[in-house]
């Protein structure tokens, strides 16, 4: 009795673990792929954030700013051009003065008085005229009649012909010292500041003589100093942009129309002359804001932040449809405040990483607003 309960037992044991063990192994089974399944997702890297701009071309100015000074573009000497003594003076040095203002007046007593003598032999030569138009009418009609010569005709005719040439003379002179006279007052002849007076009243001059010493104001130079590095890049012709430093809103514009090297004892430069005309109240010795342009053309710019240097290489990452990001090799030309040009490797409607694109590596997975 006791040996048959055993053995029952005993097969019970070994029968009843093998269903238990099956589903132990299946569902050990299944907690393995869920674990695997968590590793990998969990080893899954998480999109990055970071911000993209979409490029396209457009147009840019390649410039240089530089502080300049204005020149008088020539400083003429106004002389005079009749004798005289200086009687009064109108225009003290600095003062500016316009084209026709007149500068200063010499005595014109002596050319009145040639004047009217010059006007009274102009009077004198028209009444021998009437006189010698009279008698030669009466001598012709007297010639018709045989009254008289024709001889006496003939020299009656030749003497008006010598009055007539007299009061040519006489009318020449007679404009010849209204000209004189005229030039008794100094005009300025053309819009500028007097410099120097060289004459005081009571002087006496002589045509020839300096008076005064201006510099014009209607036509202008500006010298603008440019650093050696650029030297090669300036040309005649390059347009130049020009603004008072004071605050002036007035702009005027000119080109380039010398350059000339100058070799200081600090440092090498170049020294730009752009004239222009004077767009109103410039005046020489004032300083003055200069934009150089060196180039124009069209070019894709991206922010300086799209560009990264890695070891050996210059890249920029382009934001594929798949979210991730493709390394692209770049190379860069002109850089102007956070903004750099890129000459190859990125091209026109490509979504470029700016901000973030230093952190990461190609294929990277990414995520932006849609807000292009």
């Amino acid at each position: 009795m006791n040996s048959s309960k055993t053995h029952i037992s005993t097969r019970s044991f070994r029968t009843f673990p093998a269903a238990i063990i099956g589903s132990i192994l299946a569902v050990s089974m299944l907690a393995g792929c869920s674990e695997e399944e968590e590793k990998a997702k969990s080893s899954e890297k998480p999109a990055i954030l970071v911000n993209v701009q979409k490029v396209s071309p457009e147009l840019i100015k390649i410039q240089e700013s530089s502080i300049g000074r204005i020149e008088s573009l020539a400083t003429p000497k106004i002389s005079a051009e009749v004798s005289g003594r200086v009687v009064s003076i109108e225009i003290e040095v600095g003062q500016s003065f316009q084209k026709g203002q007149r500068l200063a007046t010499l005595d014109d007593t002596d050319y009145q008085n040639r004047l009217r003598a010059a006007t009274a032999d102009v009077n004198r030569i028209v009444a021998m005229l009437k006189n010698q138009d009279v008698q030669l009418q009466r001598y012709k009609n007297l010639q018709q009649n045989d009254f008289v010569s024709k001889t006496k005709l003939d020299s009656l005719t030749s003497q008006k012909e010598v009055l007539n040439q007299q009061l040519d003379g006489a009318r020449a002179q007679e404009e010849i010292i209204r000209h004189n006279l005229r030039k008794t007052k100094i005009y300025a002849p053309l819009t500028g500041e007097l410099q120097k007076r060289l004459v005081s009243v009571g002087d006496f001059v002589k045509p020839g003589n300096p008076m005064f010493q201006a510099s014009a104001h209607d036509r202008l130079q500006v010298v603008l100093p440019f650093p050696e590095v650029i030297s090669n890049q300036l040309r005649p012709g390059l347009a130049v942009t020009l603004s008072l430093n004071t605050g002036d809103s007035v702009v005027a514009s000119g080109t380039v129309t010398e350059i000339r090297p100058d070799i200081g004892s600090h440092n090498l430069s170049s020294d730009v002359m752009v004239e222009v005309d004077n767009p109103g109240g410039w005046k020489p010795g004032a300083s003055v804001d200069g934009v150089l342009t060196l180039d124009e053309h069209k070019a894709i710019m991206v922010s300086d932040l799209s560009v990264v240097q890695r070891p050996g290489r210059t890249v920029a990452y382009i934001v594929q449809q798949d979210g991730t990001v493709k390394e692209t090799k770049v190379e860069t030309g002109y850089w102007e405040k956070g903004r750099i040009e890129v000459t190859s490797g990125v091209n026109d409607g490509d979504i470029v990483v700016t901000d973030g694109a230093y952190f990461l590596s190609d294929g990277a997975k990414v995520r932006y607003e849609e807000n292009l």
